[in-house]
């Protein structure tokens, strides 16, 4: 049984550039890209190769969240290149492969070398409800998690708490695509939020599960409005909030 989607062909890469080379004194530095850039977005889309995360069966095909996952968010990336927002945008994938949680996390935490450190993260998923009421669950739901324990605090560069870019980010989903309002949840469970050093969410896109809002997700224009909706939502996050 083939997967419904097939995989993108898209000329990016999870770093797009080669590090700017500093000369003085002779000497050659690599420059940093959180020196060369003051607002770094981290988008990550969930699951990937081996790792499909939930899945239905659609006809002769599965649909894998995975793959509607990685479509959203390469159309959110394509937003941000074709637009002048000052936002650096970095990709945990950009093809289906698996990358390990603490490997995503670790990339945009980014503690010992400050390369690509993050100011914010989103990472994008979609639900799956079984029950018998499966056709009556349904809508949008961004997830963050408050790591007041951290002893790093919150090192991203712009002013925002995780619960503020979640709800800013749901206002903009919501609106953009007319789903239903799940609102905002914070609490322990989520691996993305829960272990990242910066305010970061975990968009819950729809149910899969849910045959109406699965033919809304299997659409170029609903996806599309997602993406639209994240890339609002995140420089609506950086505006006035950025010390740079």
């Amino acid at each position: 049984m083939r997967s419904l989607f097939s995989s993108p062909v898209v000329s990016i890469s999870t770093l797009p550039e080669p590090p700017l080379v500093s000369y003085e004194s002779d000497i050659i530095e690599v420059l940093p890209y959180r020196d060369r850039y003051s607002k770094i977005v981290w988008l990550d889309a969930g699951h990937g190769g081996i790792d499909i995360g939930t899945y239905v069966t659609h006809g002769n095909s599965r649909i894998y969240e995975k793959d509607i996952a990685l479509d959203i968010v390469l159309k959110a990336y394509g937003l941000f290149q074709q637009s002048n927002s000052n936002i650096k945008v970095f990709l945990t994938r950009r093809g289906d492969y698996h990358v390990s949680l603490s490997r995503r996390t670790n990339l945009w935490n980014d503690t010992e070398y400050m390369i690509a450190k993050a100011d914010l993260v989103v990472s994008v998923h979609v639900d799956y409800y079984d029950g018998e009421t499966a056709q009556t669950v349904s809508g949008i739901q961004v997830n963050y998690y408050e790591n007041y324990e951290n002893p790093m605090g919150n090192t991203g560069r712009v002013d925002i708490t995780s619960a503020q870019f979640a709800q800013i980010l749901q206002s903009h989903l919501v609106n953009e695509t007319g789903a239903r309002n799940r609102y905002i949840r914070g609490d322990r469970g989520f691996n993305i939020p829960e272990n990242s050093t910066m305010p970061a969410v975990l968009i819950e896109t729809g149910f899969m599960s849910n045959n109406e809002e699965l033919a809304k997700l299997l659409t170029e224009e609903y996806r599309m409005s997602i993406a639209r909706a994240m890339y609002n939502g995140i420089v609506e996050a950086f505006t006035d909030r950025s010390p740079y």
